[in-house]
């Protein structure tokens, strides 16, 4: 019984494992009258085309299904008018102030605030730019001011290039003439287990404690 008991767990184990390293692959692709994304994950693949709005859905590229993404008219209901409240009563404004006073004297609130800027810059980190493409042409009516954007736009695509190197950017300017047109083909590789890390790290490092107190403070 231990044996196989050991045995489920080291599969269970190894199909996590999988899970966590098997890369996820988006593509985006934009088109003068096509857009579409991708996600492949494992020989699945799950696609949304664009102006169809038709979603894809294939494994192991076979189509399984298909089908037409519809939104539903939204009713209009006629609300009862009510009476506005002063602003000193509004929740909104309320939990304004004290986030206000909370952030020059509780140093919960300021960690909290740490813990998200630092998640929202490790977050990018776990993925990488496989290969990419953009076609941009553009014109602002006037040959000066169309040469001037192009001159910024290319020192911009030098700093853009050193960070992403398999981005290749193409530019072609219009002088006589107002246009912008973008064209764009990016492929994006991810790895699940790192943006899990990212995002158990900052739970761990959250003030549980401190935002139960002031929970309570604020609730008193």
């Amino acid at each position: 019984m231990s044996e196989v008991f050991l045995a489920v767990l080291i599969g269970l184990g190894l199909i996590l494992v999988i899970i966590l390293l098997a890369p996820v692959r988006v593509q985006v692709t934009i088109r003068e009258a096509q857009r579409r994304i991708g996600l492949r994950y494992l020989g699945a693949e799950i696609a949304i085309e664009h102006p169809d709005t038709r979603w894809v859905f294939r494994f192991l590229g076979l189509r399984i299904g298909s089908g037409r993404i519809v939104s539903k008219p939204r009713r209009k209901v006629a609300k009862a008018r009510k009476e506005p409240r002063p602003a000193t009563t509004r929740p909104r404004v309320r939990l304004f102030r004290r986030l206000a006073t909370s952030w020059s004297h509780s140093p919960t609130v300021r960690r909290m605030l740490l813990v998200i800027v630092r998640l929202t810059g490790r977050l990018p980190r776990s993925w990488r730019l496989e290969k990419g493409r953009i076609d941009l042409a553009f014109g602002l009516g006037d040959p000066a001011r169309t040469g001037m954007m192009l001159g910024y736009v290319s020192a911009v695509r030098g700093i853009v290039q050193r960070r992403w190197q398999h981005l290749g950017i193409v530019f072609t300017p219009d002088f006589n003439r107002w246009l912008f047109r973008m064209e764009a083909d990016l492929t994006l590789r991810i790895i699940p287990v790192q943006p899990v890390y990212h995002l158990l790290r900052a739970v761990g490092s959250i003030p549980w404690r401190g935002l139960w107190k002031l929970k309570r403070a604020w609730a008193s």
